[in-house]
C-alpha cells in the first residue's frame, strides 16, 4: 500500500491483531501459531515461525513478528524493498506448552561418529510426565574429553546459541542467515558444544583453530577479534508435536580406540 519501511513492521503487528480480532480472538490461556512469509526483493524468502501459549498471546505474536521484520526491513546493512507479505496465525483452545525438566544419555562414554540415545523429559501444562527419546549423531572429528550436549526448545537453544559464538552481522548476508536459522519452540534443539580456542571475526565464526593460527588471526585484527570459550560442533534439529519451552544439559566423555588421537 505504502513504500514505508519504518513504519511497515508496526503496519504488519497492527493488521496481525485485527486479523485476529476479526476471526473471533477471545483473552484468556490458549495457544497460537504464528507462520509469516517476508518475501524481499533480490534476497528471496525470509521464514519465522513461533508458537505462544498463556495469556496475551495475540501481543506476543505481534510484537515477535514487529521485531522480526524491523530486523530484516529496517537494517542499516542494506536497503531492502518488501515485495509481498503472508502471515498465518492458528489459534487453540487450550495451553500446550511443556516444560523440559532433564535429560540424561543412556551411555555417558562414546566414540567420535557414534550415535547416543537420550532421554528428555516433559512435564505437559496439565501435569502429565512425557517421554521423548532422541538419537544424538557425534562429530567424527571430536577430540577426546568432555563434550556438551545442550537440549531444548528452539528459542531457548537460539539464545543459547548466541552466547556461545556471539557473532554479530557487520553486512546484509550474516543478518539473513541469521535470521533464516532462528527455531521455533515446536522444536527440539540439541546443540553439541566442546571447548574451544576459536575466534569471532568480522561476523564469522572461526572456531577449534591451532594456537599459531588464533594468534595470527588476532595480531591481524588488531583487537577485533573475539576469542570463543566453547563452540558449537554439530546442531540437530527434532520436530514436536507441541511447543516446549526450558533446556537441560548432558555431559558426555569422547573416547577414542586405542591407537588413535
Amino acid at each position: 500500500v505504502a513504500r514505508l519501511p519504518q513504519i511497515t513492521p508496526t503496519l504488519l503487528a497492527v493488521a496481525a491483531l485485527g486479523g485476529l480480532e476479526s476471526a473471533g480472538h477471545r483473552e484468556g490461556d490458549q495457544g497460537l501459531d504464528l507462520r509469516a512469509t517476508l518475501h524481499l526483493k533480490d534476497h528471496g524468502e525470509v521464514v519465522v515461525e513461533q508458537s505462544f501459549d498463556g495469556s496475551g498471546v495475540s501481543v506476543q505474536a505481534a510484537l515477535h513478528l514487529l521485531a522480526f521484520s524491523s530486523l530484516a526491513l529496517n537494517s542499516s546493512l542494506a536497503d531492502v524493498e518488501l515485495e509481498s507479505v503472508e502471515v498465518e496465525m492458528v489459534r487453540s483452545a487450550q495451553v500446550r506448552l511443556a516444560q523440559v525438566v532433564g535429560a540424561y544419555a543412556e551411555r555417558t562414554s562414546a566414540r567420535p561418529g557414534e550415535t547416543v540415545p537420550v532421554q528428555v523429559e516433559l512435564v505437559a501444562h496439565g501435569g502429565e510426565q512425557l517421554r521423548r527419546r532422541i538419537l544424538v549423531e557425534l562429530p567424527e572429528d571430536l577430540d577426546e574429553g568432555a563434550y556438551f550436549l545442550l537440549l531444548g526448545d528452539g528459542l531457548s537453544a537460539d539464545a543459547a546459541r548466541m552466547l556461545v559464538e556471539p557473532a554479530a552481522p557487520v553486512n546484509f548476508r550474516q543478518l539473513l542467515r541469521m535470521l533464516r536459522s532462528l527455531h521455533s519452540r515446536r522444536e527440539l534443539v540439541v546443540l553439541g558444544l566442546v571447548r574451544d580456542s576459536g575466534l569471532v571475526l568480522d561476523g564469522e565464526v572461526l572456531p577449534r583453530l591451532p594456537g599459531s593460527v588464533r594468534s595470527l588471526w588476532s595480531s591481524a585484527a588488531a583487537g577485533g577479534a573475539q576469542p570463543l570459550q566453547l563452540a558449537i560442533a554439530r546442531k540437530q534439529v527434532e520436530p514436536m508435536n507441541l511447543p516446549m519451552t526450558g533446556m537441560a544439559r548432558v555431559d558426555l566423555e569422547i573416547r577414542r580406540p586405542s591407537g588413535q588421537r
